[in-house]
């Protein structure tokens, strides 16, 4: 579970944005009658963009973890109960704000029907438009991206230092680690460099001298000098560099590095 936590997607680039809107329909929910005050209607916009906005595109963001192994008509399906689900939830506190911070009402489960409805159409629009920036293979929503497919048969990844990119020759990579949708590149001499590629985009396309041995590491199995057994089907993993960290594999690679060491 704690492995599962730590690969989960946060998209906060985007809460701008999210905020700006809500701001923007509280101001024209206001301008047109619907808002009792302004400031009212700022907050309560805001607060159902956010929830609705933002639980849209977690959701994207994090829909193989969410959803894995779904078949495309499949996937679709969970995603659109997400959306009505996210879209209830992001009603129904709107109607508890409305009953408990402005006594606008009061308070009864599945009782606004205006605001099931006007919110059914935010989450569509907002739904919609998440999965299109998904569609363009955006870094920040989805772990795709347009990389050379044999990277890796050129001898280099690259890599980032300051505002440089550098071409780091595989054999001087120990391993990489997770970093969000990102990850940072380990060399022999311990320095760490960012890489702007997800472990899922680096799996796929570099070769098989490099092996995923947890949702936070693939190592370069070259620079492997010792593997060493550890508890529930773990492994210690140790290289040949002086100064690098050993790495403990997970349990649900057990067999990954059980087929690297032929047991």
């Amino acid at each position: 579970m704690k492995e599962i936590l730590k690969s989960l997607v946060f998209p906060n680039k985007y809460l701008p944005l999210i905020i700006f809107i809500g701001l923007a329909i509280g101001i024209a929910n206001y301008a047109i009658g619907f808002g009792v005050t302004l400031g009212s209607s700022l907050y309560l916009q805001t607060i159902t963009s956010l929830i609705i906005g933002y639980g849209l595109l977690w959701i994207i963001a994090n829909q193989k973890i969410l959803f894995p192994k779904s078949a495309a008509p499949i996937l679709y399906l969970w995603l659109g109960l997400s959306f009505v689900v996210t879209s209830l939830v992001a009603s129904e506190i709107e109607l508890i704000n409305r009953a408990v911070l402005f006594r606008f009402q009061e308070y009864r489960p599945f009782s606004g029907s205006g605001i099931y409805i006007f919110n059914a159409i935010l989450t569509c629009i907002l739904g919609f438009s998440f999965t299109g920036l998904r569609a363009q293979k955006n870094p920040s929503l989805e772990t795709e991206q347009d990389l050379p497919k044999d990277m890796n048969t050129k001898g280099f990844v690259p890599a980032k230092k300051g505002p440089d990119t550098l071409l780091i020759n595989v054999s001087e990579i120990i391993h990489f680690e997770a970093s969000d949708n990102f990850s940072f590149l380990t060399q022999d001499d311990g320095t760490k460099l960012l890489c702007d590629y997800s472990l899922l985009q680096l799996q796929e396309r570099l070769t098989s001298q490099f092996v995923r041995v947890h949702r936070k590491y693939i190592i370069n199995t070259h620079r492997i000098a010792k593997v060493s057994p550890y508890f529930k089907g773990r492994f210690i993993i140790s290289f040949n560099s002086p100064g690098i960290a050993d790495i403990t594999s997970s349990a649900s690679y057990t067999d990954v590095v059980k087929a690297l060491i032929k047991l």
